[in-house]
């Protein structure tokens, strides 16, 4: 497994380079962030190499829907955007999601009414496309479900299954699912079972427990037992740390590092 922690959730009162730092400190060998259209690139891209700290993931697509046809030209061009930008990284794989987030979370208005069938064809088609585009720079798209009971009411995506079935109509190997632990929890799904079953179909797991959203140990999930699913299965894939530590960040980070080596 290849554990990186997540900058937008830790050392959040530290300019960004120095959150790549105590990720560094910390024992982390990647990081992943959000959105990259605040940031500075190039400093990233400078830090990363002199610490040889991977990024190994980031927001393919924050202005636009995947699941709307009046977004469709928008999100292609967003994410070829992001596309050149990991390439430029070295970043192996970018995060899509289907709804456009608002500042507290919930998935923002979309241009006009769709029904679910609609918003399905319109996702599928463009991954589809986005795909081709993906192989060339060989880099990975992650569609990821979010739970809308606590953080994002109103996104499209908020199961395995439906995120399942659309990864699986694009059928190509540079698209898979970013599974969140927490968020499929909280959506009262058995994670266990999922991951066990569908692995082939993860790209990525995410990390934090629930209630809470903080560290594992904290909440009900079971961390201690996936994390011995994950070694049976020999899961080598990467796993995020994007949680919000409820105590001193660099021994949040250090503890839960240990679950995941």
């Amino acid at each position: 497994m290849i554990p990186s922690l997540c900058l937008e959730t830790f050392f959040q009162d530290r300019p960004f380079t120095e959150r790549m730092e105590l990720a560094h400190r910390s024992g982390y060998k990647a990081v992943s962030f959000w959105s990259w259209t605040d940031k500075n690139i190039e400093a990233i891209r400078q830090t990363s190499k002199k610490l040889r700290l991977q990024i190994a993931c980031f927001s393919g697509n924050r202005e636009y829907t995947l699941i709307h046809p009046k977004d469709r030209a928008g999100v292609l061009q967003e994410v070829l955007k992001s596309l050149k930008l990991a390439r430029r990284l070295n970043c192996p794989a970018l995060n899509l999601l289907s709804d456009r987030l608002l500042p507290d979370g919930r998935a923002a208005p979309l241009p006009s009414p769709l029904s679910s069938k609609k918003k399905m064809e319109t996702l599928v088609d463009s991954l589809d496309f986005l795909a081709r585009e993906a192989s060339r720079f060989k880099i990975s798209l992650l569609l990821e479900p979010l739970n809308t009971k606590v953080d994002h009411p109103g996104c499209f995506l908020n199961s395995f299954r439906k995120t399942l079935d659309a990864v699986r109509k694009v059928d190509h190997a540079q698209v898979r699912i970013l599974y969140d632990i927490y968020h499929m929890s909280v959506m009262g799904e058995n994670v266990l079972s999922q991951i066990r079953r569908h692995l082939r179909w993860i790209g990525r797991l995410d990390v934090a427990d629930a209630p809470g959203r903080h560290e594992p140990g904290t909440g009900a999930i079971d961390y201690p037992s996936i994390a011995q699913l994950l070694r049976k299965l020999k899961y080598r894939g990467g796993v995020g740390m994007e949680f919000f530590p409820s105590q001193a960040p660099l021994l949040a980070a250090r503890h839960v590092l240990q679950l995941f080596v």
